[in-house]
């Protein structure tokens, strides 16, 4: 009984010490996972900035690439609005050139009768010109059961045989071609003369 009532005070220092050592290894316990909660906040925090500058660094190249690629489409949009000016430019000026020549065509005929009449007239004067007039118009009259008279737009004598190119105006002859450089119908640089053939 005796030796119970001794060994009761160490028994209950040794519970003491262990409940402080169980306190102890509580509070640094708290204290670890505190600091380890704390590191984790803070690597959670330094990856979410990581994360955000690296997607603020794509949303900034991609909406450089979106502009230069919107200056692109202005630019094409340009080249486009541009090209169907000149096209629309081009079809005018052919629609005219055509107008044109079938005015010159519908009037060719009136110049093939003034040049006879002027031939006619000049027959009064001299010999040697009303020889000249009889030739023509049998040149004329020969020529309607061949194909259509085209008189020669700078002498009015001789038939037009000669086609004009790129603007493929039939206006001049022979002899009158060989000094031109443009076109005397719609005044276009001349490249280049071949002979037309009717038959």
């Amino acid at each position: 009984m005796a030796a119970q009532i001794i060994g009761l005070p160490f028994l209950t220092s040794l519970d003491q010490h262990r409940l402080e050592v169980d306190r102890a290894l509580q509070a640094h316990n708290e204290e670890v996972r505190a600091e380890l909660q704390q590191q984790i906040s803070l690597q959670n925090e330094s990856l979410l900035n990581l994360a955000e500058s690296m997607v603020r660094g794509a949303l900034v190249q991609k909406n450089e690439e979106i502009a230069h690629l919107c200056i692109e489409l202005q630019s094409s949009q340009g080249v486009l609005q541009s090209a169907i000016q000149e096209r629309d430019e081009w079809m005018s000026l052919a629609t005219r050139l055509y107008e044109m020549n079938q005015l010159l065509i519908s009037l060719a005929p009136m110049h093939a009768s003034n040049a006879h009449a002027h031939g006619s007239s000049t027959e009064l004067e001299s010999t040697g010109s009303c020889n000249q007039a009889l030739n023509m118009e049998g040149r004329a009259v020969g020529r309607t059961h061949k194909h259509p008279s085209l008189v020669c737009k700078l002498c009015c004598v001789h038939d037009a045989c000669m086609l004009i190119l790129p603007c493929q105006h039939l206006c001049a002859c022979k002899s009158c071609e060989i000094n031109l450089t443009a076109c005397p119908i719609c005044d276009s640089a001349k490249d280049n003369a071949i002979e037309a053939r009717f038959g």
